[in-house]
Protein backbone atom coordinates (compact mmCIF):
# COMPACT_ATOMS: atom_id res chain seq x y z
CA UNK A 1 0.00 0.00 0.00
CA UNK A 2 1.59 3.49 -0.96
CA UNK A 3 -0.23 5.42 1.78
CA UNK A 4 -1.50 5.16 5.79
CA UNK A 5 -4.10 3.56 6.55
CA UNK A 6 -7.90 4.81 8.12
CA UNK A 7 -8.15 3.35 11.05
CA UNK A 8 -6.70 0.11 13.26
CA UNK A 9 -8.75 -2.39 14.57
CA UNK A 10 -7.99 -2.05 18.54
CA UNK A 11 -9.30 -3.19 22.00
CA UNK A 12 -10.66 -1.23 24.51
CA UNK A 13 -8.44 -1.68 27.55
CA UNK A 14 -10.32 0.57 30.09
CA UNK A 15 -13.06 3.28 30.34
CA UNK A 16 -11.58 6.65 31.76
CA UNK A 17 -13.45 9.73 33.08
CA UNK A 18 -17.96 9.93 32.84
CA UNK A 19 -20.44 11.45 29.97
CA UNK A 20 -18.51 14.08 27.48
CA UNK A 21 -15.00 13.49 29.40
CA UNK A 22 -15.45 9.87 28.71
CA UNK A 23 -12.19 8.15 27.02
CA UNK A 24 -11.30 5.04 26.22
CA UNK A 25 -7.70 3.98 26.60
CA UNK A 26 -7.35 1.41 23.67
CA UNK A 27 -4.45 -0.55 22.47
CA UNK A 28 -3.93 -2.35 18.85
CA UNK A 29 -5.22 -5.62 18.61
CA UNK A 30 -2.45 -7.30 16.68
CA UNK A 31 -1.83 -10.25 18.74
CA UNK A 32 2.15 -10.31 18.03
CA UNK A 33 3.29 -7.08 17.25
CA UNK A 34 7.01 -6.48 16.71
CA UNK A 35 6.95 -4.20 19.71
CA UNK A 36 4.61 -4.20 22.92
CA UNK A 37 1.67 -2.05 21.70
CA UNK A 38 1.39 1.61 22.97
CA UNK A 39 -1.81 2.75 24.63
CA UNK A 40 -4.03 5.50 23.33
CA UNK A 41 -6.69 7.20 24.14
CA UNK A 42 -9.68 8.29 22.03
CA UNK A 43 -13.36 9.34 22.25
CA UNK A 44 -16.21 7.27 21.31
CA UNK A 45 -16.61 9.74 18.00
CA UNK A 46 -13.40 7.44 17.08
CA UNK A 47 -14.03 4.26 17.59
CA UNK A 48 -16.48 2.01 15.58
CA UNK A 49 -17.76 -1.30 16.92
CA UNK A 50 -17.32 -4.23 15.16
CA UNK A 51 -20.14 -6.77 15.25
CA UNK A 52 -19.59 -10.26 16.51
CA UNK A 53 -18.61 -13.01 14.38
CA UNK A 54 -22.26 -14.35 14.37
CA UNK A 55 -24.34 -11.76 12.47
CA UNK A 56 -22.18 -11.61 9.59
CA UNK A 57 -24.60 -13.26 8.01
CA UNK A 58 -27.76 -10.40 9.35
CA UNK A 59 -25.60 -7.71 8.18
CA UNK A 60 -26.80 -5.83 5.10
CA UNK A 61 -25.78 -6.38 1.52
CA UNK A 62 -22.95 -4.21 0.24
CA UNK A 63 -23.49 -3.69 -3.61
CA UNK A 64 -20.68 -3.66 -6.50
CA UNK A 65 -19.07 0.01 -6.60
CA UNK A 66 -19.68 0.83 -3.07
CA UNK A 67 -16.70 2.59 -1.03
CA UNK A 68 -16.04 1.21 2.19
CA UNK A 69 -13.42 1.09 4.83
CA UNK A 70 -12.09 -2.84 5.20
CA UNK A 71 -9.42 -4.54 7.18
CA UNK A 72 -6.24 -5.04 5.10
CA UNK A 73 -5.79 -9.10 5.17
CA UNK A 74 -2.97 -10.12 7.71
CA UNK A 75 -2.90 -6.63 9.48
CA UNK A 76 -4.88 -4.83 12.33
CA UNK A 77 -5.60 -1.51 9.58
CA UNK A 78 -8.16 -0.79 7.88
CA UNK A 79 -8.05 1.06 4.11
CA UNK A 80 -10.54 2.56 1.32
CA UNK A 81 -11.45 0.10 -0.62
CA UNK A 82 -14.17 -1.05 -3.31
CA UNK A 83 -16.58 -4.16 -3.32
CA UNK A 84 -15.70 -5.81 -6.58
CA UNK A 85 -18.55 -8.75 -6.18
CA UNK A 86 -21.91 -8.36 -4.08
CA UNK A 87 -21.23 -11.13 -1.23
CA UNK A 88 -25.30 -12.71 -1.18
CA UNK A 89 -26.42 -14.54 -4.14
CA UNK A 90 -29.58 -13.20 -6.07
CA UNK A 91 -32.01 -15.29 -3.49
CA UNK A 92 -30.41 -13.47 -0.76
CA UNK A 93 -28.05 -16.83 0.72
CA UNK A 94 -24.63 -15.73 1.36
CA UNK A 95 -21.95 -17.52 -1.10
CA UNK A 96 -19.51 -19.65 -0.11
CA UNK A 97 -15.78 -19.68 -1.51
CA UNK A 98 -13.43 -21.88 -1.30
CA UNK A 99 -11.34 -21.91 2.34
CA UNK A 100 -8.11 -23.44 1.16
CA UNK A 101 -8.16 -26.69 2.30
CA UNK A 102 -10.02 -29.55 0.59
CA UNK A 103 -13.70 -29.40 1.96
CA UNK A 104 -13.37 -26.37 3.30
CA UNK A 105 -15.50 -23.25 2.84
CA UNK A 106 -16.23 -19.93 4.01
CA UNK A 107 -18.96 -17.35 4.05
CA UNK A 108 -19.34 -14.36 5.13
CA UNK A 109 -16.59 -13.11 2.70
CA UNK A 110 -16.47 -9.41 0.85
CA UNK A 111 -14.26 -9.56 -2.72
CA UNK A 112 -12.59 -6.03 -2.62
CA UNK A 113 -9.94 -3.76 -4.78
CA UNK A 114 -8.20 -1.52 -1.89
CA UNK A 115 -7.46 1.79 -3.11
CA UNK A 116 -4.31 2.32 -3.74
CA UNK A 117 -2.79 -0.91 -4.53
CA UNK A 118 0.05 -1.27 -7.32
CA UNK A 119 -1.35 -3.86 -9.03
CA UNK A 120 -5.12 -2.46 -10.33
CA UNK A 121 -6.64 -5.82 -11.18
CA UNK A 122 -5.57 -7.07 -7.67
CA UNK A 123 -9.00 -8.62 -5.49
CA UNK A 124 -9.14 -9.91 -2.32
CA UNK A 125 -11.36 -11.39 0.23
CA UNK A 126 -12.28 -9.65 3.50
CA UNK A 127 -15.02 -11.01 6.23
CA UNK A 128 -18.09 -8.97 6.02
CA UNK A 129 -17.84 -7.76 9.59
CA UNK A 130 -14.59 -5.83 8.81
CA UNK A 131 -16.17 -4.05 5.95
CA UNK A 132 -17.44 -0.76 7.25
CA UNK A 133 -19.41 1.81 5.56
CA UNK A 134 -16.88 4.76 4.21
CA UNK A 135 -17.76 7.53 6.18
Amino acid sequence: MSFEGEGILCRVTSVIGEGKQRRYEIIDADPDPPTPSAPYRASVNHLIPIPPQSSNATLPDLPKGKNVLALYPGTTTFYKAEVVATWRQADGKVKKEDGGREGDTVENLVRLRFEGEDEADREMSVERRYVLPDR
